[in-house]
Formats: structure tokens, sequence, C-alpha cells
């Protein structure tokens, strides 16, 4: 299975051009795991809230147990304390509880979004073009592989119409009158190189 040309330069400049492409795939998903880090670390601003509310609640719970030993006022005051406990300390508890969750989702969103995006720039620009040549390549492999006298003479004329002279010079050093005397091989060659198989 072909997947890069047989030329020299093309294979080198497509192995270059592949093995970009899978450094910036690399890169992308390290600085996807970087802005998920990032963003996942402001979770301490949720513990801190959580913790701060947790200390409320016992700060105000002990009060309320030393309060409560008082007599006749004190399970009242008590009950009151305990249940501003519950309403401040307690509502700090899931405010922080709740924006940790929003900080996690939103560390998980930007990361893949920081990732996925790339991805897709490559899934729709690069991608398809590289499988169209792979596919080509393979095509050609095929074609070019036969051998006889009809195919050499297409290849022959192949070449003579689309390569430029500079290039055909290397193969023959009188291309057209090569082609016109019948003599398609060297022609041929030019075509099957300059197609990669």
């Amino acid at each position: 299975m072909a997947i890069y040309p047989r030329e020299r330069k093309q294979r080198r400049h497509l192995i270059t051009r592949d093995l970009t492409v899978g450094v910036f795939v690399l890169f992308s998903a390290w600085f996807a795991h970087i802005i998920y880090s990032v963003v996942q670390s402001l979770s301490s601003i949720s513990g801190a809230i959580t913790e701060a509310g947790t200390g409320l609640q016992q700060l105000l719970n002990g009060l309320a147990a030393a309060i409560g030993a008082i007599p006749f006022v004190g399970s009242g005051l008590a009950d009151s304390i305990r249940s501003a406990s519950q309403g401040t300390g307690g509502n700090l508890v899931n405010r922080g509880q709740s924006l940790g969750d929003s900080i996690h989702q939103a560390a998980l969103i930007f990361g893949i979004a920081t990732f996925a995006v790339p991805l897709l720039v490559l899934a729709t620009l690069w991608a398809p073009n590289r499988i169209a040549q792979i596919r080509e390549l393979q095509a050609g492999a095929i074609a070019l592989g036969q051998t006889s006298d009809d195919i050499e003479h297409v290849l022959a004329m192949r070449a003579v119409s689309t390569l430029p002279f500079t290039t055909l010079m290397k193969y023959s050093e009188d291309p057209l009158g090569d082609f016109a005397r019948g003599h398609f091989s060297s022609l041929a060659q030019a075509a099957r190189d300059a197609s990669g198989v």
C-alpha cells in the first residue's frame, strides 16, 4: 500500500508535512490539558468557600451548644443560632460545592474545545486532501505498475503534454523527437516519477 510517493523530494515533503500534523495534534492535546488544568485550579476558590461555610457552621453550632446551657432563654437562642448556622454556613457549603461543579464542567468544556477545534480544522482541511493523495498513489501504482506498449505510449503522451520541458529534458535530450519516433520508455518513466509511484 503506497502512502508516500517514490520520488525522494515529494516523499520527504509529505513525510515532513505528516509529521508536522502529528506534532500539531500532540501540541493541541498538551495545550488542551494545560487549559483544563488552569481552569480546574480555580476549584481552590470553591474549596475555600466550602471550608469557610463548614467552619462557620461549626463555630455557630458550638456557640449554640454553649448558649443552650443558659437557663430560661438558652434553648430558644440556641435554636435560632442553629438555624442561622444552617442558613449561612450551609448556604456557603452548597454554593462552594456548586461552584466547584461548575468550574469542573467549564474546565472540561474549555479543554475539549481547545483540542477539538484544531482537530476539526485538520479533519476538514488536511485529512480529505491526504486521503485523496493516498488513493491517487494507490491507483497510480496499480495502473502504472502494468507494462505494455499501449501504457507506455499513454504515459509518454501524458508526460509530453503535462510536464514542463525542464523536467522532460532530465529524461531525454529530445523529448518531442523521442515521442515522434516512438521511443516512449524514458518519457513514460518521467510520467511515473511525476505521479510519485
